[in-house]
């Protein structure tokens, strides 16, 4: 049997793949796997593990998910929606912290700042703050569109509190709605 990856064939009797092992040693730095990519491509190896695979995808995706933002920086349900008609606060929420994460991560400001732009349109325009709306702590989620489940709905997921628990500093209103400071702003 023969593998091809990307113009090498790879089995019996055809040539060896050679893969170089960077391993870790880019520190986690983007540029420096860069380079020692091209010195291993300069050497004639055939693939390079920089183990930064996870690293590079979520930043791919990141940036496919903020390029598919709408203007109030609130996902739709799917992006490949064509009535783009049913918003998804709990999954911005949700984005917001992981590009918070990635922004830490990758030292990328850019990331940092669509989150917040996020979770300020989720306070501005979707927080449950009557006490009828206190099922969940973000008007207008959404859990399963095609099955009818959860459709416009407040939803209550960790990881929104988590969101706005990492940006306390920046939603002081927020934290005192939800008794979580003791004073107003």
């Amino acid at each position: 049997m023969k593998v091809k990856i990307n113009d090498k064939l790879i089995g019996e009797e055809e040539p060896c793949f050679i893969i170089a092992e960077a391993g870790v040693n880019h520190n986690g730095s983007v540029e420096l796997a860069k380079k020692l990519i091209d010195a291993a491509k300069d050497a004639g190896v055939d693939s390079v593990n920089t183990r930064m695979m996870n690293y590079l995808t979520a930043e791919n995706l990141a940036r496919y998910f903020i390029a598919n933002l709408p203007e109030d920086y609130v996902p739709y349900w799917d992006f490949d929606d064509p009535g783009k008609e049913v918003k998804d606060s709990s999954a911005g929420a949700i984005a917001a912290s992981g590009l918070l994460d990635l922004s830490d991560l990758s030292e990328k400001e850019e990331f940092r700042e669509v989150a917040i732009n996020i979770l300020s349109s989720l306070c501005d325009n979707y927080l449950s703050l009557s006490a009828k709306e206190k099922d969940g702590i973000l008007k207008h989620g959404c859990y399963h569109k095609p099955a009818g489940i959860g459709v416009d709905e407040s939803l209550i997921w960790i990881k929104i509190f988590a969101s706005f628990l990492d940006l306390k500093p920046y939603f002081p209103f927020f934290f005192f709605q939800f008794g979580i400071v003791g004073q107003p702003p």
